[in-house]
């Protein structure tokens, strides 16, 4: 009896420590989650922020000011409608209509009013509102007089209200035009509806909930959906609890609390001035549940069986957590299929019985297309969704005995463990195609989507699991680069083929022999005429095939570990190049690019000291070119990184801007300087409205960065007019001049005289084309 009392007490001490540690595991995770949520939210007040002070800087608005330039519009006090839209007012309507489209599925209604409340200017979910239709009475709306009463570069963040123009619970973000007299004429609106915050609350396992501080009520809740149709004057969201209330009242981020049955975690979401909202994110789940022994009665044997009952309670428990642990090991979570593990078990399976039996077994690889778009365009909630959606179609589309598995990202895989021949596995992969190619409805989005299918079976292209899945790989790979939909593996397909083995030798011993050169193409002040430095790029001298492009052999050295060596080489030839210019007398800058792989390595930083130490070279004559998605793969990193390089002097560029996808945050935290946009948008912006657009918002943004703006690609003299008129600062592109040689571009520079012709730049004397 003593003993069964030991154990129960043994037993109840153990089941005690347990919740204690299970209480701070869950409040752990909701801590993690009201965090993250939190983070999240803060993110949209700051880029919301942002993107409305970037608005009210155009020019564009700036046509209506009453003290502007002449031909500007002079308001009065009189609600005169036009019969048409005015074209200025038009053109402000077109700007915030391309606002809706940055800040996709946000923005659901910009305006521009003046100081009388007289609306200029209104689209209401990409709709340009027609003039009998613009309000007078916009003086007496909430956020009118607020954001009047502000200074320049304030922004007015105003309480939920009823939308009268789309209907909806919104907030909204309204910043005053402030003129030269120093008085506000007007001021730039947009409202955003609060069920596009619903990602943000959306958790399986826990309840969130946005409530305001200041006003005692929930502006937001994942279990309750808003009123799709509210009276203008309805009451905003439910009032929280009085214990809610008064503990938020005295911190609006208290420790985690049990209200109510439930433990609750509390984050202050990050605001701005003059923000009206007060938000804090509440994450709850069931509490854990008392102590065990409360209901047990003192008899010592009752105790004992208790102490029995709950250690057969605990076996059959980490029974069952075992099966669950290891079902999770070979699950997908997001899709619920089997994972590579998992797949891989059951192909070796497979293999093994098609081996004894005689049978043909088939992998079929299937890699999304431009899946990466959806992400970046709509979000993450919108991409997995849309996996779930893949995987659902992919399951219905099989049979039970055959095998749907997500290998991570965008990738899925089948397995057909019997079928005919080769034929027939491709008839499987073309039908599979066809239904992915289908649209799918997510969240109300048709979404297209494609994708790439590589093909291997067993015996034909290997017996193991390994060489089966690596076939299948190969071919998916060659099936996306030439756009093939459906390819079957094929030996002279594979990456790890004699001639891609040889051409990895051959571009180390290209680096031991000096064959690797550079070529400099010019950067122009789009103002001056004079060159402000010079972009590197890697060219291989072969001695048997003459210049070999960088993009035959870049994707090799990417792939086989030599990236690093390859760009330690180029940063030696340019910082040499560019000490030999300085000692000539010509402080030329030289621009090279940083491989998203280079950027990872913690020796980078300390090897450009190096190299600028040994060459003698100032630190302000080298910059480094990354891009927004090189940046973007490991932000914290990244920026640690660049600030090391940034601390050294090295001056920092963001390449290619618009292909990639930034966060405000992190480009207002970058310690760069420069910022380069695309040349697939500057080559179209004089045909294309939607790429001029861009290329005149990526100027305002950079200069309201005070980031120095290049233009890659001018291809023709009416490109770099436009770019002069939209204040670009610097230009490069053939139609200044092609990369070439060291020597020939100090000739160039030496010989080039730039000429005013009709406000423009041009360059006499260049070099021949090479």
């Amino acid at each position: 009896m003593f003993g069964a009392a030991l154990l129960a007490v043994a037993v109840g001490t153990t089941v005690k420590s347990g919740q204690a540690a299970a209480q701070d595991d869950l409040d752990n995770r909701l801590h993690t989650v009201s965090s993250l949520t939190a983070a999240e939210l803060g993110e949209y007040f700051d880029r919301a922020r942002s993107i409305e002070l970037l608005l009210a800087d155009s020019a564009t608005f700036r046509a209506f000011e009453p003290d502007g330039a002449p031909g500007s519009h002079h308001l009065t006090g009189a609600a005169e409608v036009p019969l048409v839209l005015d074209p200025a007012a038009k053109e402000a309507a077109e700007a915030m209509a391309y606002l809706e489209e940055l800040y996709l599925d946000r923005i659901s209604e910009a305006c521009l009013i003046d100081a009388n409340g007289h609306e200029l200017a209104r689209v209401v979910r990409g709709i340009v509102a027609p003039p009998e239709e613009l309000s007078h009475e916009e003086a007496s709306a909430s956020f009118f007089a607020p954001t009047m009463q502000l200074p320049a570069g304030r922004v007015h963040q105003a309480l939920p209200y009823v939308s009268p123009d789309t209907g909806l619970w919104v907030i909204s973000n309204t910043t005053p035009m402030v003129g030269a007299s120093g008085q506000p004429w007007g001021l730039v609106h947009f409202e955003v509806a609060l069920e596009s915050f619903r990602p943000q609350v959306t958790d399986a396992q826990h309840n969130i909930s946005i409530v305001d501080v200041g006003t005692g009520r929930v502006v937001l809740d994942s279990s309750r959906p808003l009123d799709p149709t509210p009276a203008e004057d309805a009451d905003f969201g439910r009032p929280i609890s009085a214990q809610m209330r008064t503990l938020l009242a005295a911190d609006t981020s208290p420790d985690p609390t049990t209200i109510d049955g439930q433990r609750r975690s509390f984050a202050p979401v990050p605001t701005t001035e003059d923000n009206a909202n007060r938000w804090v994110v509440v994450v709850s789940a069931p509490a854990v549940g008392g102590s065990w022994w409360a209901s047990m009665g003192p008899a010592p044997v009752a105790m004992a069986l208790a102490a029995v009952a709950l250690l057969v309670f605990a076996a059959l428990n980490l029974r069952a957590s075992h099966r669950r642990l290891r079902a999770a090991s070979l699950t997908d979570e997001l899709t619920g299929l089997p994972n590579r593990r998992l797949l891989t078990d059951r192909l070796d399976r497979a293999l093994a019985f098609g081996t004894r039996k005689g049978l043909t077994s088939a992998v079929l690889l299937i890699d999304l297309d431009r899946f990466k778009e959806v992400n970046d365009t709509l979000g993450h909630d919108y991409g997995d969704d849309l996996l779930r959606s893949v995987a659902a179609r992919l399951t219905a589309a099989f049979r039970t005995s055959d095998t749907v598995a997500r290998l991570g990202g965008d990738e899925f895989a089948v397995l057909l463990p019997e079928v005919a021949d080769q034929p027939a596995a491709i008839e499987q992969a073309e039908r599979c195609l066809a239904l992915l190619r289908e649209p799918f409805v997510v969240q109300g989005f048709n979404l297209g989507v494609d994708a790439s299918i590589g093909v291997a079976l067993c015996p034909h292209h290997g017996c193991a699991a390994d060489e089966v899945m690596r076939a299948a790989d190969v071919a998916m790979y060659e099936a996306k680069a030439d756009r093939r939909g459906v390819l079957v593996y094929e030996r002279s397909l594979d990456g790890h083929s004699p001639s891609r083995l040889a051409l990895l030798g051959e571009l180390r011993q290209a680096l031991q022999d000096d064959q690797l050169v550079l070529y400099y193409q010019p950067k122009v002040d789009v103002t001056l005429g004079r060159v402000t430095g010079a972009e590197a790029l890697v060219r291989w001298q072969h001695p048997e095939r003459g210049l070999v492009p960088p993009g035959d052999f870049i994707p090799v050295a990417e792939g086989s570990g030599l990236i690093l060596p390859l760009t330690m080489y180029t940063l030696e030839a340019a910082v040499a190049q560019a000490k030999a210019w300085l000692d000539a007398g010509q402080a030329i800058q030289v621009a090279v690019n940083l491989s998203p792989r280079c950027l990872v390595e913690p020796t980078i930083p300390d090897q450009v000291r190096q190299l600028l130490h040994r060459h003698g070279l100032p630190a302000r004559l080298l910059r480094l070119e990354l891009t927004e998605s090189t940046v973007m793969a490991d932000p914290e990193r990244a920026l640690g990184a660049l600030m090391e390089l940034r601390n050294l002097g090295v001056a920092i560029s963001i390449d290619d801007f618009g292909t990639g996808y930034s966060s405000m945050s992190y480009l207002k935290r970058l310690p760069v300087d420069e910022l380069k946009i695309d040349r697939s948008f500057v080559m179209d912006m004089l045909a294309e409205g939607h790429d001029a657009v861009l290329v005149r918002s990526s100027i305002d943004l950079g200069h309201n960065l005070g980031l120095a703006v290049v233009a890659e690609g001018v291809e023709d003299e009416e490109t770099l007019t436009a770019l002069r008129a939209l204040g670009c600062d610097v230009v490069q592109g053939y139609h200044l001049a092609r990369p070439m040689p060291a020597s020939a571009f100090t000739d160039w520079v030496v010989s080039r005289v730039p000429i005013a012709v009709a406000g423009s730049v041009t360059v006499e004397g260049a070099p021949p084309a090479r």
